[in-house]
């Protein structure tokens, strides 16, 4: 099995560094260009089934990156930030003086949110549920958020929350390859649009 999981692409949310969260921003001009940069890899890919959260920007990644509607699974959405949402990252910073600590804490939530510990079990809940839907040749893709996507990446590689706060966040339209042979997941570097990949099938 192999998974692609795709970022959605830029909003003018990402560009301002303005916490987006749940709140639902639509793609920018740039979004959509790196959206459909997409395209021509996964008309070579066979895909068994195309999945997104239930946030425009993910969705509409999914279907100009595919041509396909996805299949919207909310337990997928981004972390709910609460009240953050639509702050400016340093701005929070700036006026709180516990926020960092609170930032890197697995079971802390922002005014009103979710803490990255909830999100990752329902996350997990997803996962588990895409993946028993098919079998071990299939192709899929997920399109998902900054936060919620590396919920994805700890699910395959068995990574805990703090050691994936340490990796690096991911960037807007970036694919990351997922593949399972019996029960182990292995993760590769990012994929560029332009790169082959010889299907399973």
């Amino acid at each position: 099995m192999r998974i692609y999981f795709l970022r959605h692409g830029e909003t003018d949310w990402n560009v301002s560094r303005r916490i987006q969260g749940r709140t639902d921003i639509a793609l920018n001009a740039n979004g959509v260009s790196q959206a459909k940069k997409w395209r021509s890899f996964f008309e070579r890919i066979p895909l068994a089934g195309v999945y997104s959260s239930s946030l425009s920007r993910a969705m509409e990644t999914a279907l100009l990156a595919t041509l396909r509607p996805p299949c919207v699974i909310d337990a997928l959405d981004e972390r709910n930030y609460g009240e953050w949402e639509g702050q400016v990252w340093n701005n929070i910073a700036d006026h709180d003086p516990n926020f960092n600590r609170r930032w890197r804490l697995a079971d802390s939530r922002p005014p009103g949110g979710e803490s990255r510990l909830e999100m990752h079990s329902r996350v997990y809940r997803a996962m588990d549920s895409i993946v028993a839907s098919h079998d071990e040749g299939s192709e899929l893709l997920i399109v998902a958020h900054g936060g919620s996507g590396k919920a994805v990446l700890g699910y395959a590689n068995r990574m805990s929350i703090e050691e994936l706060f340490g990796i690096p966040a991911i960037g807007n339209a970036t694919m990351t390859l997922l593949t399972r042979e019996g029960k182990h997941w292995s993760v590769a570097a990012p994929l560029m649009p332009d790169e082959k990949v010889t299907p399973l099938r």
